[in-house]
């Protein structure tokens, strides 16, 4: 399964805690919200009707404080601080869209036979409905990072299982090392186990020494 390269700028985003209530009233007591990856699908619309958790349980959409609107009928990564209602509902207070790159190969016409990897850290790396999520933290001034990733290795194991290696391709555009800024990144690794087989997935980047990390494989 692939699709055509389209480099994507970072999405620097801050971390995603707004004020809910009005500092006037201390009595007030704030909703409970959670701060979690998921998968947002819009109606005709373009505004998110509903929402899949990573645990896969799907809330409709009661109120969206952000009025999202984007193509009408598509589904996208979010990282979203929402209320859920009785389980079958949420309220979002505040989103942002996440990238997804589908992993790539290194021969692609694309690469011009260069795999960039400046350095960045790997603050978490969680395992999703279908994804792995990372949230990463980039030195940087101003410039436009590109991110994607870069699938090093598909093998198949005596026992079946599918052991798949990816590298987390970053091209800094030799933007300065001044800053800490987080982005947020879904991995699609769905078509890696859609035979119905299953799949152990390592994931490896530079860190800002210079030094290839490789962590811990995750089993799908």
């Amino acid at each position: 399964m692939r699709s055509k390269l389209n480099y994507c700028a970072v999405a620097l985003l801050a971390l995603l805690i707004i004020g809910l209530a009005s500092c006037k009233d201390d009595d007030y007591e704030y909703p409970p919200v959670k701060l979690e990856f998921m998968t947002a699908i819009t109606g005709q619309s373009g505004k998110i009707e509903q929402v899949v958790t990573d645990n896969n349980r799907t809330l409709s959409v009661i109120n969206d404080r952000t009025q999202t609107k984007v193509k009408a009928d598509t589904t996208f990564r979010i990282i979203s601080n929402y209320l859920e209602h009785e389980g079958q509902q949420a309220e979002l207070y505040a989103l942002a869209q996440v990238l997804a790159p589908i992993p790539m190969d290194p021969s692609a016409e694309e690469l011009n036979g260069i795999i960039k990897t400046d350095p960045l850290e790997v603050m978490s790396i969680s395992k999703g409905n279908g994804y792995i999520n990372l949230v990463l933290s980039l030195k940087m001034e101003n410039g436009k990072h590109l991110i994607h990733v870069i699938e090093e290795e598909v093998s198949m194991s005596s026992e079946g299982i599918r052991e798949v290696k990816l590298l987390l391709y970053h091209d800094a555009n030799q933007d300065p090392m001044s800053y800490s800024r987080r982005a947020y990144m879904s991995i699609p690794v769905g078509h890696y186990i859609e035979d119905g087989s299953t799949a152990n997935i390592s994931f490896s980047y530079y860190n800002l020494n210079r030094q290839r990390v490789d962590c811990t494989p995750i089993n799908f």
